[in-house]
């Protein structure tokens, strides 16, 4: 989003108004509306030019008119952003400017032991927190006393509760949610950093959207490298939504119902360096979070989203058994090839928003244990893009297929 930009063009409003120039002569400014992009019924035969758009208000030049198509970094924006900044009248007095309100941020915290790291987290929400609801469940360090030094510096509203460590992640934000009267809802953790705050801020003025989801840049530094996920990080308060899971718990409706409509915000990024190194990455996995998917099959018994993560941990721990110059431990192994067949059996038949959701981590599983075949996709010849699909199931093998053909793709197989 441009600097200065007063105006999102909401093309669900211009393109269906019976008067296209009465509609945006209408709009308040400064304001923000909603970002409706060319998927929601624009397309590049439909759009207006930005010659067309400013030929709509007289004396553009003289208004301050500007018309953009591209972000700050020069991506395409698929909307137009326009600033209208309105003539002053005939009495060359100032015309009034009407304001929205500016949405307000929770910013909610579960914390223990992140005495190290929470100063820094909390100094990076300062440009888009209103206040911070910290939850401490038994930190054995100086967390308690960091938060409320933080506070006083800074002149931030803390509500700081102390409370017993429920053994299941998603009461924990709960309870921290419990308190917070912001527009908006931001967690994150002690060990995490949020990058492009004031971006954020401008983001959440928007009225077309509930969530935000916010790319999450996990770092291993003895492997040099960065998991990236991108979970929802913001979301609207006072609509119901609830963490669900014991462990990578997740923002929803209800159970197994995702926030819609969401976006990416783009240009806002979360740091996180909890996972220094591959071997406390694992230790975490071994001593947390394989009991606590365990769990989740008991206190979430319908909770589809489980069953994915629980194939994602099964692949991290055989993948790290391999890097080690091992072979995959007998456990691992056990549990790793109970996670595929129940991935088969529950997701492969519906083909739906989990089965891709998973896909990836069945296809890294069957390489680990060295079964099945690849199946490779290539769209218009052997120079396009290539995806590698791995497969060990004649109905899998035939639906990949048949949806390559479908899309015009050359397909073909061969032996791993």
């Amino acid at each position: 989003m441009s600097e200065g930009a007063d105006t999102l063009l909401d093309w669900a409003g211009v393109l269906h108004a019976p008067d296209p120039v009465a509609w945006l002569r209408g709009l308040e400014a400064p304001r923000v509306l909603s970002v409706v992009p060319w998927a929601r019924g624009v397309t590049a035969s439909n759009v207006p030019s930005q010659e067309a758009i400013a030929a709509w208000f007289d004396g553009a030049d003289e208004h301050g008119l500007t018309v953009e198509a591209h972000t700050e970094n020069g991506v395409p924006a698929r909307c137009w952003l326009v600033s209208w900044r309105p003539g002053v009248t005939e009495s060359s007095e100032a015309p009034a400017v009407l304001s929205r309100r500016r949405p307000t941020v929770s910013v909610c915290m579960i914390v223990r032991d992140g005495a190290d790291t929470l100063r820094t987290a909390l100094t990076s929400l300062l440009p888009v927190a209103d206040d911070y609801h910290v939850l401490d469940t038994g930190s054995r360090d100086t967390s308690v006393e960091v938060a409320r030094a933080f506070a006083r510096d800074n002149g931030a509203r803390l509500h700081l509760r102390e409370v017993q460590w429920p053994d299941d992640f998603s009461v924990a934000r709960n309870l921290s949610m419990d308190e917070a009267q912001g527009d908006w809802i931001l967690w994150l953790d002690a060990d995490e950093r949020l990058i492009g705050a004031d971006r954020l801020r401008r983001l959440l003025q928007s009225d077309h959207f509930e969530a935000y989801a916010i790319r999450q840049h996990n770092q291993i530094f003895d492997r040099s490298t960065t998991q990236v996920e991108i979970p929802f990080r913001v979301f609207r308060n006072g609509r119901g939504y609830r963490f669900f899971g014991a462990v990578h718990e997740h923002p929803e409706q209800v159970l197994n119902v995702p926030i819609e409509p969401w976006c990416l915000a783009d240009g806002v990024d979360i740091l996180h360096t909890g996972y220094l190194t591959e071997r406390e990455r694992t230790r975490k996995l071994l001593g947390r979070n394989l009991r606590l998917l365990n769990l989740d099959y008991q206190r979430y018994p319908g909770r589809l989203l489980t069953d994915i993560l629980y194939l994602r941990d099964c692949v991290n721990l055989a993948s790290f058994d391999k890097r080690s110059g091992e072979a995959i431990r007998v456990d691992h192994d056990h549990a790793l090839r109970a996670a595929l067949v129940r991935f088969e059996a529950m997701y492969m038949p519906r083909r739906g928003r989990y089965y891709h959701l998973g896909r990836k981590y069945y296809d890294q599983g069957l390489r680990l244990l060295n079964e099945g075949v690849d199946l490779h996709v290539c769209v218009g010849g052997a120079e396009a893009e290539r995806q590698v699909f791995r497969v060990r199931r004649p109905d899998d093998a035939v639906w990949l297929a048949g949806s390559a053909a479908g899309h015009h793709f050359q397909k073909h197989a061969r032996s791993a």
